[in-house]
């Protein structure tokens, strides 16, 4: 069975002056530049303190990023320094996902395969229906977040009682013995016998 497919649209931009293959990609939710491209325009890392985890279409299939990069580039009217994850694209240079063509205003259409831009500048991203916060782009260190952190650890503390504050019996060892209450008692039992496997 032979099956046909359009192709994804690719377009040309410079980087630091240099041509480079990007895909525009709304599936995406970041910008990325290979890791290739990156040691090939000398372009400086700056490494993560944590690595982000980049989620792929399939499910049990992630990856971390570990550093970003800034760059100059030039597309169509767009003249712009933006941030790039680094990572192992494979078959294309760059991928600009739905943070470019959300704030580029991008139009895309497949048939024909065309872009057209709709905002010179990045516009700013703001919280409304069009827009979801990424959980793992939250400091640790914010102070907004150690705030959380004390109040949530004040709020636990009746629940994180020593044992002999639960009115709960003491631990005991292993082969600990229970006194019986009446020891002229005598307790039936039936010989346990392991069932018949047929």
């Amino acid at each position: 069975m032979r099956l046909l497919v359009p192709k994804p649209i690719v377009v040309v931009l410079t980087v630091n002056g240099h041509p480079v293959r990007a895909l525009l990609d709304s599936g995406s939710l970041g910008d990325f530049i290979l890791t290739a491209i990156v040691d090939q325009l000398k372009l400086k890392r700056k490494a993560h303190e944590t690595p982000i985890p980049l989620h792929l279409a399939m499910q049990g299939s992630k990856t971390k990023i570990t550093a970003s990069v800034e760059a100059k580039i030039q597309y169509q009217t767009i003249r712009e320094n933006r941030t790039f994850h680094v990572i192992n694209v494979s078959n294309y240079n760059m991928i600009l996902g739905t943070l470019f063509l959300y704030q580029h205003q991008v139009y895309m259409g497949l048939n024909p395969a065309r872009a057209m831009i709709g905002s010179e500048v990045s516009l700013p991203i703001e919280q409304g229906v069009e827009t979801k916060p990424v959980i793992s782009s939250i400091e640790y260190d914010d102070p907004k977040v150690k705030e959380a952190r004390a109040l949530l650890t004040k709020l636990a503390e009746p629940l994180c009682k020593g044992i002999e504050e639960t009115g709960l019996p003491p631990m005991h060892v292993i082969n600990h013995e229970i006194p019986l209450l009446d020891v002229d008692k005598v307790y039936s039992w039936r010989l346990s016998r392991c069932l018949e496997m047929f």
